[in-house]
């Protein structure tokens, strides 16, 4: 019934409510709660839009050149590689995959096995691509560059 008029109205309060412009506390909810799914929906979208760049972004396999001037390191899907000390710039890069040879990486750690006798070789994956492998048990650290 309506307090002003005195007549009983057939409608659903909230039929009443949106013809006359009042939105009461049900509807405000309502429409917090839309709201809140759109943004988080957004949020999802780009975050998962980030970690798919992250996932299908620049890869590091490639040939690298090692900062002591007479190394090379190849890298191969799957976690194959290659390692020489014997390159020379004249020659150019002459390397293949060799057995027992793997490399694995996640973030910016870098882990290297040059053979099946050999420990585990750490570094890191830097900003601007290259990979830092310090000095360690058997071996003298070096910075790799990616040949273009």
């Amino acid at each position: 019934m309506n307090p002003v008029t005195g007549r009983i109205s057939s409608q659903p309060a909230t039929a009443r409510s949106k013809k006359k412009g009042v939105r009461g506390p049900w509807l405000r909810s309502h429409s917090m709660h839309n709201q809140l799914t759109r943004s988080a929906a957004t949020l999802i979208a780009v975050g998962l839009g980030i970690s798919l760049t992250g996932c299908f972004g620049k890869s590091i396999e490639g040939t690298y050149l090692g900062s002591a001037g007479n190394t090379v390191l190849l890298l191969k899907s799957g976690g194959k590689c290659g390692y020489s000390e014997d390159y020379k710039e004249e020659e150019g890069v002459q390397i293949e995959v060799q057995e027992g040879c793997q490399w694995s990486s996640s973030d910016k750690n870098f882990t290297l096995v040059r053979s099946s006798e050999s420990r585990a070789l750490t570094g890191s994956i830097n900003d601007d691509g290259t990979i830092s492998i310090p000095d360690q048990t058997k071996w003298h650290g070096e910075i790799y560059t990616k040949k273009k």
